[in-house]
């Protein structure tokens, strides 16, 4: 049915070699089928036998996120256009990999990684976003030695950097 809707050629049409390349630039174009091939035939009595071979993309199982310890997976998923149940689309999982870059770089985390990986599961494609955020080392505490002249509270004052309370796994 994806085919059919698809393409242009059809029984008892003109043939048009042109008509059947912009067929196949348009079944690629949908990106659910890993080869599109053509065969054409003319039959004895002049017609034109036209016959698409078509592999189709193995389906996306499932979609996994390693390495994020900021952000939740839900939030996550809001930033991924593939998903589970779906042909696998090269396009669509290299824009979901730009996006989720593009959100921990507008959250301020410039040095985040994002790689896309995909793995056979037996019935079809597993793909793990693995994500090595690089977050921000925040300073636990400040301590003054030696000091004579002034008192540790008003250094305090004038630094740029302040202590920030994190949790213990820091």
């Amino acid at each position: 049915a994806v085919l059919r809707d698809n393409v242009q050629t059809k029984q008892g049409l003109m043939f048009s070699e042109r008509i059947l390349n912009d067929d196949v630039r348009r079944l690629y174009a949908l990106g659910v089928f890993a080869d599109v091939v053509t065969v054409v035939e003319t039959l004895p009595d002049g017609r034109k036998a036209v016959t698409f071979r078509v592999s189709a993309k193995p389906v996306v199982t499932a979609v996994f996120f390693e390495g994020n310890k900021k952000y939740s997976e839900k939030k996550l998923r809001e930033f991924v256009k593939i998903y589970p149940g779906v042909p696998l689309n090269e396009k669509l999982l290299s824009e979901s990999a730009s996006a989720l870059r593009k959100f921990y770089d507008d959250e301020g985390l410039k040095d985040a990684k994002i790689f896309p990986q995909q793995s056979a599961d037996g019935n079809g494609i597993k793909i793990v976003f693995r994500i090595v955020e690089n977050l921000r080392r925040r300073v636990h505490s400040v301590q003054f030695t030696g000091i004579k002249a002034y008192e540790a509270d008003e250094l305090c004052d004038g630094l740029e950097t302040r202590h920030t309370y994190l949790s213990a796994d820091w």
